[in-house]
């Protein structure tokens, strides 16, 4: 089976991490039972902040817009790589060749969510107010929307609150929340031991503004936020109008209180959900018309698993945030309607023995998609040769009878040349990118 090959694959030696768009989580050193789908009570903290990422990429709209960003550049880029025949695609594919279209809005998405450098920070102090600078149009409809960049000072020191340190800050909240609901456990990386920055600046933040709050409160508002096409802009502003207010998850009125200022303030400073659905799912619908099978099957897996938590989160006003927080039983309960499709530990595979093989392999299909993307549109040598070789080369069962070991390690691409089906499981997203058809030539060594 297609899953029992994804054992054993890829070896990353960093205690924990999420791969956003391939919905894999490393679990390299976190104490996890594949088969049983069991992890230990000692890193189940550090599980959940990983957990989170994936939680995020599937049920808020900020990063379900990052992925739709990623699959109208991927559309873009099909239509080059499958528009010819016998031709010659020269590596790098240089932007400017192709009008400024290639990876537009990846490019621009990147400038918005903006990756982070881990930071900790002695005696921490926010010294200026502040700044939402370096706007960005990103134009979709007639009506374009602009995501904004805000800027922190800490020490004097200028921070990106980008998405992706907002999304972090979450994730350390939900780990928070799992150390809160196992308090006689000894967990093996504490939340409190996380560097400043990004992991401590929520609290940084709610400090300033004098909000009091506990931790599951944190969690549910910042998640919120996240739940916008203008997650920190809106989180900062909503610090502003809960400004000197004691906010506690165990009240009621409290947590009506924050669900409605995220519900008041939401309209004046984020962009339209329901508009940005509309779109999205309008693109949706027409790419599983016109997709190759590969691209289908797994994007009407994806479409499915946002459709619910939309539906969940619009029935409940939310309701998903409160049901991480509310107890450990619901924590579970929503990690497993929620189950991480793809783990990496010395390989990819599915997260226990109950969990749909159809979900690792269209989250696998766009995995692989990620690499093919990747190498097509890297800019340096050095990425080139990074992507060169096939990730699953090291203990892949399948190499020896391609026959081409050599291209396999260095050339991936050129197995296909030629050939009208896939004989790999990577082939497959080759296949999928019309590469068999055409000649990569690499321009640059």
């Amino acid at each position: 089976m297609f899953v029992d090959y994804l054992i054993n694959l890829i070896k990353n030696m960093v205690y924990a991490s999420y791969e956003p768009g391939g919905f894999a989580v490393n679990i390299e050193r976190i104490n996890y039972d594949l088969i049983k789908g069991q992890v230990s009570k000692d890193d189940f903290p550090s599980f959940i902040h990983e957990w989170c990422h994936y939680f995020q990429e599937i049920t808020t709209i900020s990063a379900q817009n990052g992925f739709y960003l990623w699959m109208r550049d991927l559309v873009y880029l099909t239509k080059i790589t499958c528009s010819t025949s016998g031709a010659q695609i020269e590596i790098p594919m240089r932007p400017h060749d192709y009008g400024g279209y290639l990876n537009k809005y990846q490019r621009l998405y990147r400038k918005y969510c903006e990756n982070i450098k881990e930071e900790n920070i002695e005696n921490p102090i926010i010294t200026a107010p502040y700044k939402i600078e370096a706007e960005e149009t990103d134009e979709f409809t007639e009506d374009s929307r602009v995501y904004a960049r805000c800027l922190c000072y800490v020490n004097n020191k200028q921070f990106v609150l980008s998405l992706v340190a907002l999304q972090e800050i979450n994730a350390y909240y939900a780990q928070k929340v799992a150390e809160e609901l196992l308090p006689d456990v000894d967990s093996n990386i504490k939340g409190d031991d996380m560097d400043t920055y990004p992991y401590h600046f929520g609290d940084l933040l709610f400090d300033e503004y004098r909000i009091i709050s506990d931790v599951r409160m944190k969690f549910c508002i910042t998640y919120m936020c996240l739940d916008t096409l203008q997650p920190t802009v809106l989180f900062l502003k909503t610090l502003e109008k809960l400004q000197g207010q004691s906010l506690l998850f165990s009240n009621c009125d409290d947590v009506n209180k924050a669900v409605a200022t995220i519900k008041e303030l939401t309209p004046l400073y984020a962009h339209s959900n329901e508009e940005a659905y509309t779109e999205i799912f309008k693109d949706y619908e027409q790419w599983l018309d016109d997709g190759h099978e590969c691209l289908k099957t797994a994007l009407k897996w994806y479409v499915e698993k946002i459709k619910r938590a939309v539906t969940t989160n619009k029935a409940g006003e939310q309701m998903l945030p409160f049901m991480v927080c509310e107890s450990l039983q619901s924590l579970k309960f929503v990690v497993n309607r929620y189950p991480v499709p793809l783990f990496k530990i010395d390989g990819l595979v599915t997260p226990d023995a109950s969990a749909d093989e159809r979900e690792s392999l269209s989250a696998m299909t766009f995995w692989m998609l990620k690499k093919v993307c990747a190498l097509l549109t890297c800019q340096t040598v050095e990425d080139i040769n990074k992507y060169a070789e096939c990730p699953f080369y090291k203990y892949c069962q399948y190499k020896k009878d391609v026959g081409k070991e050599y291209e396999c390690k260095t050339s991936y691409w050129s197995i296909l040349q030629g050939e009208t089906k896939a004989r790999c499981p990577f082939g497959i997203a080759l296949h999928t990118m019309g590469l068999w058809q055409n000649e990569l030539v690499v321009t640059v060594c």
